[in-house]
């Protein structure tokens, strides 16, 4: 994991969303209005002693952001505990693990029957949401049959 702190000039992150490509640049383009003939023109670019066209400044800068909260530099995560009355936490674990992110994590405390997730604020009403749904009093129906009713 590449941290903040250790970012430098030609270090490599890997690709998270795949590498810069024209097709993004032209809509960085069109969505800042930076029409600018070095980011959409190739002929123009050389003309101005470049290669070819470039990315946008912050269009680049977006892409580490986004490369950066994926490994959970940038994006902080949050923890919260929730106490479960009807599920059990292993079986709420289990059903919730699919939707935390990449870096989230539910561990839980069987003593207790708590959920302890941390994961990033942004999905947290998503995981309260689905809590709620799983943790919820299913009614039982007891029948009890008498032998010898009629005696």
């Amino acid at each position: 994991m590449v941290k903040l702190s250790e970012l430098e000039v030609g270090k490599t992150l890997g690709y998270v969303y795949g590498p810069v490509s024209r097709i993004g640049i032209k809509k960085y383009a069109s969505a800042s209005g930076d029409n600018n003939g070095i980011h959409i023109n190739d002929d123009f670019a050389v003309q101005m002693r470049l290669k070819g066209v470039i990315a946008h400044g912050l269009y680049s800068f977006g892409m580490v952001a986004r490369a950066l909260g994926e490994i959970g530099e940038v994006v902080k995560m949050s923890t919260e505990t929730y106490s479960l009355s009807y599920a059990k936490a292993e079986d709420a674990q289990k059903t919730l693990m699919p939707f935390v992110t990449k870096h989230g994590s539910i561990e839980t405390d069987k003593r207790t029957n708590l959920l302890v997730v941390t994961d990033i604020p942004a999905n947290k009403e998503r995981i309260e949401k689905l809590i709620e749904q799983i943790d919820h009093h299913v009614p039982v129906l007891h029948l009890s049959f008498l032998r010898g009713i009629a005696r």
